[in-house]
């Protein structure tokens, strides 16, 4: 137990020093792209962002958190030295099969959201915009499948090291761009080089961790698809939940509007890094804990502690948002139409609590094994 919990701790701890990082550099991006792109190009970029994201959950499929789950449930089977090679074949043949089905429907997805995107009455700067964006966003869905792999391992120092490598230059060529002049569809391209740097670096440190080759196993591929699927109908209906309001704003409204929306929502998500630490950090340990049917006594005490410590972070966090909603616009972007924001940052500020408090539940659910009730709950949460 305790050698768990140092593990836990030491991956918290990696990653509160990559998210400090990443977090620094998000604010960065959130005063330059509104103030240099206006309102009006930051909501096309908004736009271009939540409608490849919401594609993107197609690729996952669910299999992210499946992949998190049986690495980490491998793991504490095969901790023996005289079983390392066996585990490592086994993991072999779970990234291969997963990585060559997340690459198919990384293809099959972008051309479908490409096509999409020119039968839908956007603008063609709108329109170019996504096809950039989408790419990024359909690479990423890719990497983070890889990176799951890590946090089966608890191992997520290459994971973080390859996100800050991404940040550091989406925000510091973003920077460069738009004080020299240059506009949206340079900041498109900015994002899918990020993407390809945080893909090219979990890739080829994973294949010198854990060779593996490509393979196409109907069986296995089958196996996989329907260990992600209640995985997958939460993400994607929490995708919807989360990103329809823009793409239903984008028809009813102007992109200036979008652009509000979307200052609001980035701080707001900027926001909810230290809960996505926690939570990413725990799941492994509370998987390996929830895979033990003898062992609900120390799940049970373990999830009460960290349910308090995100009531701990969540709590003052959400109040502060509300509180210094209107300040902190004007702060950010000065006497500007972005002000305008302030009512939905504060509503925002009431979803962090609940939000901390949903995703943590979720995660304690899917450890122990009850991912279909929580899939049920994304529906619902989806459809009201």
């Amino acid at each position: 137990m305790a050698g768990k919990t140092k593990r836990a701790l030491r991956n918290t701890a990696i990653q509160v020093g990559a998210q400090a990082v990443t977090w620094t550099l998000s604010w960065v991006l959130l005063v330059v792209l509104p103030r240099y792109l206006g309102d009006a190009g930051f909501g096309k970029l908004f736009f271009a962002i939540s409608y490849g994201t919401i594609f993107s959950a197609f690729i996952n499929l669910g299999v992210n958190t499946y992949v998190v789950r049986e690495v980490a449930v491998m793991k504490s089977q095969h901790g023996m030295d005289g079983e390392e090679k066996r585990r490592e074949k086994q993991v072999g043949e779970l990234i291969g099969n997963v990585f060559c089905l997340k690459i198919t429907l990384a293809i099959i997805v972008y051309a479908i959201m490409s096509g999409l995107i020119y039968l839908l009455p956007y603008e063609d700067l709108t329109r170019q915009a996504v096809l950039i964006i989408g790419a990024s966003t359909c690479l990423g869905a890719v990497t983070l499948t890889l990176g799951g792999v890590f946090q089966g391992f608890e191992s997520m120092s290459v994971p973080s090291i390859a996100l800050i490598l991404e940040k550091i230059i989406v925000t510091a060529a973003c920077v460069l761009l738009l004080t020299s002049g240059y506009s949206l569809l340079s900041v498109c391209w900015v994002y899918l080089t990020g993407a390809v740097a945080n893909f090219l670096v979990t890739f080829l440190v994973l294949i010198r961790k854990i060779p593996f080759v490509f393979h196409w196993n109907r069986d296995f591929i089958r196996k996989i698809f329907l260990g992600g699927l209640p995985f997958f109908i939460w993400i994607i209906f929490g995708e919807i939940y989360v990103r329809i309001d823009v793409l239903m704003l984008s028809q009813m409204t102007s992109d200036a509007v979008v652009g509000w929306y979307g200052a609001a929502f980035r701080l707001y998500s900027t926001l909810l890094f230290i809960p996505h630490i926690l939570n990413t950090s725990i799941f492994p340990a509370m998987s390996r804990m929830g895979a033990d049917k003898e062992n609900w006594d120390d799940f049970a005490q373990a999830s009460r502690r960290v349910m308090n410590l995100m009531l701990f972070v969540a709590v003052p966090t959400a109040a502060g948002t509300i509180l210094i909603a209107d300040p902190i616009l004007v702060l950010l972007y000065g006497i500007s139409s972005f002000q305008q924001a302030g009512p939905c940052l504060k509503l925002f500020g009431v979803s962090i609590l609940l939000v901390c408090v949903d995703v943590l539940l979720g995660s304690i659910l899917i450890a122990r094994g009850k991912e279909k009730e929580w899939s049920y709950m994304a529906i619902l949460a989806a459809v009201f």
